[in-house]
C-alpha cells in the first residue's frame, strides 16, 4: 500500500511536535506542540529562544500546509494562533523587516 505524502492530508493531523523552520537560516527545529499552545506572544517568546538572531517584535509565523493557503505561505496572525496551531505541523518563521524595531523605553526613574 503507498504512503500518502500530502502535506494536505498531514495537516488536519494532531501531531505532538511543530517543526519550525527558518529558511533564510537554513534552520528547522522541532518544538513539542503542547508548549506552543499558549499565547502567540508566548509562542514567539519561545520559538525567539531558538532563533535569537530574529528580533522578537519582527518575527513573522507563516505556514502553507491549510488547503486555504493554495500551498503559498500566508502569514499566521496573532488572531488566528489558536485557531491554526492543532492543523499545522510545519511554520516558517522570519524576520519582517516592516515592522520597525521596537526601542528600549526608560522611565526617568532609571537613568
Amino acid at each position: 500500500m503507498p504512503k500518502a505524502s500530502s502535506s494536505t492530508a498531514d495537516a488536519g493531523r494532531k501531531t505532538r511536535f511543530v517543526v519550525i523552520t527558518d529558511r533564510d537560516a537554513n534552520r528547522r527545529v522541532l518544538l513539542p506542540r503542547n508548549q506552543l499552545a499558549v499565547s502567540y506572544d508566548e509562542a514567539l517568546g519561545l520559538i525567539h529562544r531558538h532563533f535569537t538572531h530574529i528580533s522578537e517584535t519582527r518575527m513573522l509565523l507563516s505556514t502553507h500546509e491549510l488547503e486555504e493557503c493554495q500551498g503559498e505561505d500566508v502569514e499566521i496572525p496573532s488572531d488566528s494562533w489558536e485557531s491554526v496551531l492543532p492543523l499545522v505541523s510545519n511554520i516558517s518563521v522570519s524576520e519582517n523587516l516592516a515592522i520597525p524595531q521596537k526601542e528600549r523605553v526608560y522611565s526617568r526613574a532609571s537613568r
